[in-house]
């Protein structure tokens, strides 16, 4: 390459054809990387801020701690629940307790006599909140004074027997209307296990709950 005096005394290339498109296609690319926006500085992402960034799924301690704290939810929750449910079924069969006492009361407001069942009462075939069918025992002449071992045997029968309390004294003097409870069983004292869960009526209509509370 041989070279020349330029107009301010500095030496310049004298170049061929082929060279002066190599020099022109270098400038050209020199300018359009000046041209280029440049990255503002700070905005490099660094390795941590690119795997934040990066989408990631649960490990494995962390499936296992949620399975644990939904599982100690579900233990404390369905217990109150079942409770909660429980209680209101509960105050369903007192309800239904009182509305048969008005039929009964109409009943004998317009015969002048007690029903001998539910269901001449005006009051069909009803189940309790458990689906187990409510037992109707009318009182009447000497019945309350019949021997508690013939009772006994009649109640094993399967036959609904007047309730008796902890004394073995009847708790009404008119009829019994109780439902059997949750379980669906029940004996004649009220002292009995199976009997606990009983909704009754008591004192002659002055009370209507759990066996086990009065």
């Amino acid at each position: 390459m041989t070279y020349q005096w330029g107009e301010e005394g500095k030496r310049a290339p004298i170049l061929g054809y082929q060279e002066s498109c190599l020099y022109a296609y270098v400038s050209d690319m020199r300018q359009a990387c000046l041209r280029r926006p440049q990255r503002p500085q700070g905005t490099a992402l660094s390795s941590r801020q690119r795997r934040k960034a990066r989408p990631r799924g649960f490990t494995l301690i962390e499936l296992m701690v949620t399975v644990a704290l939904l599982g100690t939810m579900a233990a404390i929750a369905i217990p109150n629940y079942l409770g909660y449910l429980e209680k209101a079924r509960v105050a369903r069969a007192i309800v239904e307790i009182r509305s048969f006492e008005t039929a009964i009361d109409l009943y004998k407001s317009d015969t002048g006599a007690l029903p001998d069942t539910l269901a001449q009462a005006g009051a069909g075939m009803p189940s309790d909140p458990w689906g187990w069918p409510y037992e109707y025992v009318k009182l009447s002449g000497g019945e309350e004074e019949e021997e508690w071992e013939e009772e006994e045997e009649e109640e094993e029968e399967g036959e609904a027997q007047p309730r008796r309390d902890r004394f073995l004294v009847l708790i009404n003097s008119d009829y019994d209307l109780y439902s059997k409870g949750k379980d669906g069983e029940s004996r004649v004292p009220l002292t009995a296990q199976a009997s606990w869960d009983d909704i009754i009526r008591a004192n002659d209509g002055s009370f209507v709950g759990l066996a086990s509370e009065f």
